[in-house]
């Protein structure tokens, strides 16, 4: 994606100077590695929800992570304080995310959203605060006919 193509969904979608060129870059990441329909679903997501949403360092493109999402530059993982999980949950699906990991570090939540033609749902958990704590994964939503 382009620095203009950015700056044009944000203006379509009256969220500018809510998302910038600037905010991807301190994340570690470069704009043009972005993949414009993910960053449309971010912009939506953005006006649906007329909240803060803080993109988290290495979070895009950048850093280790186990999605081929991230390098591919369609999947973001992002902090969205002061809003209860199903409702960020509910307005990304409505955004066109369909990959959307919930993770709760037991102080804060924090997602992984990602356009993608394969969707899936999980949390993680973690049982104390910081890093000596791993991660539990789980499904989020489950098959009711296999519980």
């Amino acid at each position: 994606m382009t620095e203009e193509q950015l700056v044009c969904l944000t203006k379509q979608y009256d969220i500018e100077g809510r998302i910038t060129a600037d905010e991807i870059r301190s994340t570690g990441s470069n704009v043009a590695d972005i993949d414009s329909g993910a960053f449309e679903s971010m912009c939506k997501l953005r006006k649906d929800l007329d909240s803060p949403i803080y993109f988290i360092v290495n979070g895009m493109t950048t850093g280790r992570h186990k999605s081929k999402g991230h390098p591919e530059g369609k999947a973001m993982d992002v902090r969205i304080p002061r809003l209860p999980f199903y409702t960020v949950f509910k307005a990304a699906i409505a955004a066109g995310f369909n990959k959307i990991g919930v993770y709760w570090n037991g102080k804060a939540y924090s997602y992984h959203l990602e356009v993608s033609p394969y969707p899936a749902f999980w949390m993680g958990t973690k049982s104390g605060v910081g890093p000596k704590y791993p991660w539990t994964f789980s499904k989020l939503i489950k098959d009711p006919a296999k519980v």
